[in-house]
């Protein structure tokens, strides 16, 4: 990891000397810094900077939703609001939980360990004690339309039940006892410094409960009191979590979401010498999207976020291209017809002729 010692770094005398000197050892024990920089000071004080500050630092979600199993269609009015979440496996009736925290300022930092932290209204496990999975998600959710089949409104996922990584990020067992109030702390490092590093985007975790489990768990949600964190660690030590998995003893769940984007704009007409503007979409891709567009007819430009505007200065058919990549470098092109007329009134080259109408029969009365 390459560390940039430059500006932005606070005086020294204003450091806590022993927390910086703790991570900075952590840091070499985690192999994340050389060991010839002695202080390497913009990376370690970043990870304080909010001011040789909290540690950890606390997170809380900016969404959180259940999805069913039982109701793909749509989101269950209101769900999106409600002030706790379902966790259930049971064939038929499943509950998964999304939960997006998102990282900004010093939470960008890498840190050396990341804890979920979920407080529980009830527990039920079997005796099995199922495992409580962590599937990194492939692609955004809107916690007021997000359901079983649709990850926001108008955009249903690949698969059902989410778009998510197949190999488990992080797992640990349910719990040890069933009842209510209890606490899970979910050991989540993997995941977050992959988020922290831009090894992938960060669009939030799926959290589900081991296939065929009898189990059921309801936890707090943001709009609680007893809202889920997520706690960061520098140079502080995280709890101790006797009940994690580790994730090669768990298989893949589901198939890896195929995301073809394909762009949904048709043919058009527009007017000519009139303006325009086109808003052009696509679909099943991860958004937003970058366009192009290229062989444009005189007068009209295309811009990067997909409008096609300006004014047409030429009347006739013109074929342009346009193509549209998301954020994964996922593309598509076609050709979209724009169909420029002129506004003048058509004139038949080739009339068919109007039968002249015959003249109204005369009734007797008309004679007299």
């Amino acid at each position: 990891m390459a560390i940039n010692c430059g500006a932005g770094v606070p005086p020294a005398d204003s450091l806590n000397t022993d927390r910086v000197e703790r991570l900075h050892a952590r840091y070499l024990q985690a192999g994340r810094l050389h060991h010839n920089s002695v202080f390497c000071t913009a990376l370690l004080l970043s990870c304080l900077a909010a001011g040789a500050v909290d540690d950890p630092i606390v997170l809380k979600p900016t969404q959180d939703v259940t999805i069913y199993s039982a109701n793909a269609a749509a989101q269950w009015p209101g769900e999106g609001a409600r002030g706790t979440m379902d966790l259930q496996a049971k064939s038929g009736d499943a509950h998964r939980i999304l939960i997006y925290f998102e990282l900004k300022k010093e939470a960008k930092t890498p840190c050396t360990t990341a804890m979920l932290h979920l407080e529980a209204d009830e527990i039920w496990p079997n005796k099995v004690k199922p495992a409580l999975r962590i599937q990194r998600l492939l692609r955004p959710f809107s916690e007021s339309s997000a359901s079983w089949g649709l990850a926001a409104e108008g955009e249903p996922w690949s698969n059902l039940g989410g778009d998510f990584e197949p190999v488990v990020s992080c797992a640990r067992r349910l719990g040890r006892e069933q009842g209510k109030s209890q606490h899970l702390d979910i050991d989540v490092t993997p995941l977050v410094q992959g988020w922290q590093n831009k090894q992938y985007p960060n669009y939030g975790m799926l959290l589900t409960l081991e296939d065929g489990s009898e189990a059921y768990a309801r936890f707090f949600s943001k709009e609680s009191e007893n809202a889920p964190t997520l706690n960061l660690y520098y140079a502080a030590t995280a709890p101790k979590n006797p009940d994690s998995i580790k994730v090669e003893q768990l298989q893949p769940l589901g198939k890896k979401p195929e995301f073809n984007v394909e762009i949904t704009t048709t043919n058009f007409d527009a007017a000519l010498n009139k303006e325009l503007k086109v808003p052009f979409k696509a679909k099943s891709g991860l958004g937003p999207y970058l366009w192009k567009f290229t062989d444009l007819p005189a007068g009209l430009i295309g811009t990067a976020d997909g409008n096609l505007c300006g004014t047409p200065t030429k009347a006739g058919a013109f074929a342009l291209t346009v193509e549209a990549t998301d954020v994964e470098h996922r593309s598509a092109r076609k050709k979209v017809t724009v169909t420029v007329g002129d506004g003048a009134p058509k004139v038949d080259a080739n009339p068919i002729p109007v039968a002249a109408k015959p003249a109204p029969k005369k009734r007797p009365q008309d004679d007299e």
